[in-house]
């Protein structure tokens, strides 16, 4: 899903009126900075991407909401890949836009541990659909929350597409395989 940043599926959901979700982690440390400015309970017209450069993927979005909670964004991780280690996500908020909460943190990573979610109060026993910003590397954190077979892997436009047909290819040679099916390829 893009640079952590991307917006669509965000937007599907809160146009569906999706209850019970949550999606982490949303990299927006100008957002993050304004939740943690107006405090736990202030009610506000929550602007996605206001600050992004990158025009092709992070467009903006707003939606009402209310924070839920706060945090520095330290954790230590407790599974997978940063299993004991400290991390950092940096001013970190949790948001409510009715229905779908989202994690929005302010230093660019995917969802890779439990703990980042914690660290805003998540209890995610209490989640009925988690959205993971990840490419894939949540896998080894969250394998107790969701057993394979409850995983639905969207492809959504942003730069870790596994269809490479969608992306903007600008100095490319064509045609080339396998973006352009009538090419042949021999070795």
């Amino acid at each position: 899903m893009g640079g952590s940043n991307t917006v669509r599926l965000l937007e599907a959901l809160l146009a569906a009126g999706a209850q019970g979700v949550l999606l982490g982690v949303f990299t927006d440390a100008a957002l993050a900075q304004e939740a943690a400015t107006l405090g736990v309970g202030a009610s506000f017209m929550a602007r996605f991407n206001r600050d992004s450069s990158d025009a092709l993927f992070a467009v903006p979005c707003q939606h009402a909401a209310r924070v839920l909670a706060l945090s520095d964004g330290r954790f230590v991780g407790r599974r997978g890949m940063v299993k004991g280690s400290q991390q950092w996500m940096g001013c970190s908020a949790l948001l409510d836009l009715g229905g779908v909460r989202v994690a929005v943190i302010s230093n660019r990573q995917q969802l890779l541990d439990p703990a980042q979610l914690e660290v805003l109060g998540v209890d995610l026993a209490d989640v009925r659909t988690l959205v993971v910003k990840s490419r894939g590397h949540f896998r080894a954190a969250f394998d107790g929350f969701a057993p394979p077979g409850r995983i639905l892997e969207v492809d959504c436009p942003g730069l870790t597409t596994p269809n490479l047909k969608t992306l903007p290819w600008t100095r490319l040679p064509r045609p080339v395989y396998p973006i352009d099916e009538a090419t042949h390829w021999s070795p």
